[in-house]
């Protein structure tokens, strides 16, 4: 099987799948807007990282997705609160005060933060996504039903990773350089970020129990 076909399928579906907004996706683009793209680029890079561990159980466990036919639809009820509380927190959190130093906070800066702040919360958001392998297990196993994975080759399965990780962290870097052009042109107000990011999140949280009330475990 062509490398390349590896290593473009991982990085297609990745970045098809990565493109809808999600936690990681807005926690970076509000990353970008309030402490500059390096800052985000860490993010997302700790995202990644777990997301190629996800990958790769599912991988492992393609062969046995049969026997778990409803994990999507509980993965979708947890997200719900989860969606609902970050939500809530981001509309109605409290705007800071104008001064200098609050000001000067928010402006797009990669020294307002360690970098390894960044990696670990980009590690935590994608820890808790909990769609990630039924998402990869779908996808992975109508790949490999149709012949086109090598599951079983370790060279091929690590391009196929490889290409996963690309595709994703390629839409995080979009949504990065989205904040960072919002930022230089509204620095000041984080508030109107903050509930901009509330919305959606409430909006998704809608969305997924109106998802799994028209479509109920069997």
């Amino acid at each position: 099987m062509n490398i390349f076909f590896h290593l473009f399928a991982g990085l297609g579906i990745s970045f098809i799948g990565s493109l809808p907004m999600g936690i990681i996706n807005l926690y970076v683009f509000e990353t970008a807007v309030k402490h500059g793209r390096l800052r985000a680029f860490f993010v997302a890079l700790g995202a990644v990282m777990v997301e190629m561990v996800q990958a790769t159980v599912a991988l492992l466990m393609v062969n046995y997705m049969y026997q778990y036919p409803n994990a999507a639809y509980y993965a979708r009820i947890f997200s719900i609160p989860v969606f609902l509380v970050i939500g809530m927190i981001q509309l109605f959190a409290k705007p800071a005060p104008k001064s200098a130093d609050n000001i000067a906070k928010y402006k797009v800066s990669d020294s307002s933060k360690p970098a390894f702040a960044a990696f670990g919360m980009g590690i935590f958001l994608s820890s808790i996504n909990m769609m990630a392998i039924p998402y990869w297990l779908f996808y992975t196993s109508y790949l490999v039903a149709g012949g086109y994975l090598h599951s079983h080759a370790v060279f091929y399965t690590a391009v196929y990773i490889a290409g996963i990780a690309c595709g994703s962290l390629l839409v995080c870097m979009l949504y990065a350089q989205a904040g960072n052009y919002i930022a230089q042109r509204f620095t000041q107000n984080t508030t109107i970020v903050n509930r901009v990011v509330g919305c959606i999140l409430i909006a998704l949280a809608v969305y997924t129990a109106w998802q799994v009330w028209q479509h109920p475990a069997n």
